[in-house]
């Protein structure tokens, strides 16, 4: 989206950059999933594709390449969000990121984290985010700016300029949706192996104002 969000009154986890993505026997807990999604994020929004190869366990040993990968990647979700429409087909989550504005200020919390593989060497995390904005998030915008809101069906996008008495007042708004991260252990500890919406738990809202 094209305005970061303050933060608000859910509970965001902090962002630490830099994290060490391994940890002793056994699944790492909530607290260790959610830093590291945290740094993750801020890594995505930074555009560091050098830092986000580091969280991919098929990038080991092949580094320089991964990087052109996930800068193409980003460039596509980039072409998708000027046409109205996020796809999000990439694995990687970069689209789920950058329109719920996830490590800028956007709403996230984890509600569950779950041991997938018998193994304890596969945890799913599921996130849940709050998408729209309130007349408090955009009211010192300039008059004239565009505000992107995501609608009904999940990942369109309507553009509502503020201040404008055109079409666009009355949609269906993303309320909430739930992601789901999965983490592996490979061999160089855990690593994240995908992030992904899950799509039948979007909740919408009808809105009926205009940002001013």
């Amino acid at each position: 989206m094209s305005v970061a969000r303050r933060l608000g009154p859910w509970p965001v986890l902090l962002l630490l950059a830099g994290l060490s993505v391994s940890c002793g026997g056994g699944p790492p807990s909530q607290t260790q999933v959610g830093s590291w999604l945290g740094s993750y994020f801020d890594a995505v929004q930074s555009g560091d594709h050098e830092r986000v190869a580091t969280w991919f366990e098929g990038c080991v040993g092949r580094e320089e390449e991964c990087e052109g990968v996930l800068a193409a990647t980003a460039a596509s979700v980039s072409a998708q969000r000027e046409l109205g429409d996020y796809r999000f087909d990439d694995p990687e989550g970069f689209g789920l990121i950058t329109a719920f504005v996830l490590g800028r200020g956007g709403f996230w919390r984890i509600v569950e984290t779950r041991v997938k593989s018998e193994q304890a060497d596969e945890v799913l995390a599921f996130v849940e985010v709050r998408t729209h904005y309130t007349a408090h998030e955009t009211e010192k915008l300039p008059r004239g700016a565009l505000v992107e809101y995501l609608v009904e069906p999940l990942g369109k996008v309507q553009r509502i300029e503020v201040g404008s008495s055109g079409p666009g007042a009355l949609r269906d708004e993303v309320k909430t949706l739930t992601m789901q991260a999965a983490f592996r252990k490979g061999v160089r500890g855990w690593r994240l192996a995908s992030f992904v919406p899950v799509r039948e738990s979007v909740v919408y809202e009808q809105v009926i104002w205009r940002p001013e």
